[in-house]
């Protein structure tokens, strides 16, 4: 009953054509994609956060997909994608992007991450320097300590600790995921239920919590400002980088953003009135002015 009822939310979510949408096998797992626009425009790979799916950035590719081939995919372990018992580390995450993008044969694009997919694209870049064109980074998860992300405060803290963790995701429920996007909101009166069902049906699915601790307690492994460090490398490569930044983050601050545009030479453009989510945030007009058009001039000015 509970695989049915979670199959019919799951549908109850995807508001695209079939067309839009499909799945990827490689190396015997199901991927979900998400792929739109003309194939010979620039092409944009967006990944997204933790936990997380390709679902929600679908305004984001609806807009973009008008100038740009734009493509997203669940990572395994999230979303709509197959969720095996696997070593979930930072490291083999970038090497699944790799293999993914290699086997939909997109060979050079630029690479938007949000959040914690922000993370993961400013890893990318480091490894693979030759395959990414530039970086968007939209509020991306990078500075590790106290009064930055807050990943190290008290709230994440016991989650990294070994069956403490996984007791406590046990009983993750529905009231808990509303607080956590409470949290996430500028504006919390636009959290709706629909929201709060699908990511909580996400989280819950089979699997998912796994991933959920394991990249969390690798960030815990990570020197604190090593994604910072990363990003200055690819900065000083030539990458272009855009910093697409809300000022209401209480995460990811925006004290964050100005830093790292600072050190990296970056472009920074504010988002206001909004926090962590702007693609579930925002109404239709501020997100086409704050997130679309600052990306289209961005794309726009690549040489």
């Amino acid at each position: 009953m509970k695989k049915i009822i979670f199959a019919l939310l799951l549908f109850s979510m995807i508001h695209f054509p079939r067309a839009y949408s499909q799945d990827l096998i490689l190396g015997g797992r199901k991927y979900f994609t998400l792929e739109k626009g003309e194939k010979n425009s620039p092409a944009i790979v967006i990944l997204h956060g933790l936990p997380d799916s390709s679902i929600h950035q679908r305004r984001l590719i609806d807009s973009l997909s008008e100038k740009f081939h734009v493509f997203a995919f669940d990572r395994l372990g999230m979303g709509l994608s197959e969720k095996p018992i696997l070593d979930y580390s930072f490291e083999n995450q970038v090497n699944e992007i790799d293999a993914v993008l290699r086997a939909k044969q997109i060979d050079k694009f630029i690479l938007l991450g949000h959040s914690v997919g922000g993370g993961l694209a400013v890893a990318y870049a480091h490894k693979y320097p030759e395959r990414v064109q530039a970086l968007i980074l939209m509020n991306a998860t990078l500075i590790f300590e106290r009064g930055h992300t807050g990943l190290k405060d008290i709230d994440t803290w016991f989650l990294k600790l070994p069956a403490l963790g996984e007791t406590f995701m046990v009983f993750h429920n529905r009231a808990v995921v509303k607080q956590v996007l409470k949290v996430m909101f500028y504006d919390d009166s636009k959290i709706s239920e629909k929201m709060v069902d699908e990511y909580f049906s996400f989280l819950n699915s089979r699997g998912a919590k796994r991933h959920f601790l394991a990249t969390l307690r690798d960030y815990y492994r990570m020197p604190s400002r090593d994604l910072v460090a990363k990003g200055a490398e690819v900065a000083k490569r030539g990458t272009p980088i855009l910093l697409l930044w809300t000022e209401n983050d209480e995460k990811v601050p925006f004290i964050d953003a100005e830093e790292i545009a600072k050190l990296w030479g970056a472009h920074l453009r504010a988002v206001p009135h909004c926090g962590h989510l702007p693609q579930l945030e925002l109404n239709d007009a501020d997100f086409s002015t704050f997130v679309v058009e600052p990306i289209a001039e961005f794309v726009a000015a690549l040489k």
